[in-house]
């Protein structure tokens, strides 16, 4: 007998130099009181008309990103993923132990990013949620066997100057921070093909 992994998902982490991570950090923090508060979950750019930066007052931080979308590539092979470019990009600021982020995707683009502008260990984590419904349907949350095959979610504890890379089809969140002196500021891109 033989198992075949059939499915497997690449989910990159990479943590920056903090001379990067202090330079985006002082750079964003003094903007943060520009962000807009909605629905009361989190505060954002990404409904504002404005930016509170653009990409290149960080040159450093792109950089990295592009190191990493070019190691995917090695994985996934794609010739659409070979030529991506940074298409959108927002700045996220969750201010209490009650901001959080809803399970979404963000639908057609190669792949998305979330970089930890600043983070402590209150932070609520960053949800991945596995690809593959099977899962939902042979376990309930409570009896779920915690192996490669069947968890049904990833959990990714917020870093200063840590980012994220994944898919942009798959489903993720943002869960409440543990009490109310959190520290959690992001910046999420998107990588769509660039045509």
């Amino acid at each position: 007998m033989k198992i075949i992994d059939a499915f497997k998902v690449g989910i990159l982490t990479h943590s920056v130099s903090n001379e990067i991570s202090n330079k985006v950090e002082n750079l964003l923090i003094p903007r943060l009181n520009e962000l807009d508060n909605v629905d009361n979950m989190v505060h954002t750019d990404y409904f504002g008309k404005r930016k509170i930066f653009e990409l290149n007052e960080t040159p450093e931080l792109i950089e990295e990103i592009y190191k990493c979308k070019n190691y995917f590539n090695q994985i996934l092979k794609s010739s659409n993923l070979h030529n991506s470019k940074i298409t959108s990009y927002w700045v996220q600021d969750y201010r209490t132990e009650k901001d959080y982020h809803v399970r979404h995707n963000h639908g057609k683009n190669e792949l998305s990013i979330v970089y930890w502008v600043r983070a402590d260990k209150n932070a609520g984590p960053l949800i991945i949620n596995n690809p593959i419904p099977l899962v939902n349907f042979l376990y309930s949350e409570s009896e779920e066997p915690k192996n490669e095959y069947t968890t049904s979610a990833i959990q990714i504890q917020p870093e200063k100057g840590k980012m994220v890379i994944f898919p942009s089809v798959i489903e993720h969140s943002v869960l409440p921070s543990k009490n109310k002196d959190c520290i959690r500021t992001t910046i999420a891109f998107n990588l769509d093909l660039y045509k």
